[in-house]
């Protein structure tokens, strides 16, 4: 039971004694004197206020803008060769602990998965077996 009440006697305590510290540091003479405004103090008022235009801000960070001319002129997407739907690619085949998994034409499958209307039969350490309309083939890894 008493350690049930540890915790709250200890944040009463710690309280109490935080309490009896004074935390704030005396002011000194000088700073007392400096900090009561004296009987001369007027107020000032703003009667308009006018915004500030800014021309330009310049950055902090100089940096070097890369050249545009760098970069192909030809979108990639016409570069890079096309791969027609009937070509199937193997480019990786991972066999670990039971699980296999290869990829055709840069999807991950595993077998019994179905991309592009031909299913992924199975998959062996150097070659994978389609099943499509056509009929049965054997991708070999590239």
């Amino acid at each position: 039971m008493i350690f049930m009440a540890l915790p709250f006697i200890l944040i009463i305590a710690t309280a109490i004694y935080a309490h009896s510290v004074k935390i704030k540091p005396k002011l000194s003479q000088i700073e007392k004197e400096l900090s009561v405004p004296s009987p001369s103090f007027e107020k000032v008022v703003i009667i308009s206020r006018k915004p500030v235009k800014v021309a330009a801000l310049d950055s902090p960070i100089k940096t070097v803008l890369p050249l545009r001319t760098d970069f192909p002129q030809i979108p990639l997407s016409k570069i890079a060769p096309k791969v027609s739907d009937e070509e199937q690619k193997v480019s990786l085949i991972l066999i670990n602990d039971g699980r296999k998994m290869a990829i055709i034409n840069d999807k991950v499958v595993k077998e019994g998965d179905v991309i592009n209307q031909i299913k992924v039969v199975k998959i062996e350490n150097k070659r994978v077996l389609i099943k499509s309309k056509k009929g049965d083939k054997w991708l070999n890894l590239e």
